[in-house]
């Protein structure tokens, strides 16, 4: 045995033939301090684990942010977008509304001559 160690072994326990109730405060201190330092451990993984969890949350909560920045942001160019569709839309509806206005001119003035031809015969008949 060294010289300034902390705790004394008994005799019988250092011969190797001590019964389990013999073992001196060494041993039990020993054997504390094993047990302590491994729920220390296990406390610790514990509050590294929490840790982790507590940092994914984080990092997804990031995440879910950027997407939305990214997605406001598309939001808006998709705005702009359909401005410009709504925009296009609008000019193929006056044309089209423009087209409707010379057909039905057109169709006016074909009935307007249908009409005249129709009075023309009934006038030539009148005449026979």
């Amino acid at each position: 045995m060294t010289a300034g160690k902390r705790f004394k072994m008994s005799s019988q326990a250092v011969q190797g033939h001590a019964a389990p109730h013999e073992f001196t405060h060494r041993e039990e201190a020993r054997g504390k301090r094993r047990g302590e330092k491994e729920e220390e451990k296990e406390a610790r993984g514990e509050r590294e684990e929490a840790g982790g969890k507590r940092q994914k949350a984080r990092g997804k909560r990031r995440e879910t942010r950027s997407e939305r920045e990214e997605a406001r942001g598309e939001r808006r160019k998709g705005r702009g977008e359909r401005e410009e569709a709504r925009g296009e839309r609008e000019e193929e509806r006056g044309e089209r509304q423009e087209g409707r206005g010379e057909r039905r001119e057109e169709r006016g003035e074909r009935e307007e001559e249908k009409e005249e031809a129709r009075g023309e015969r009934e006038e030539a008949r009148g005449k026979w």
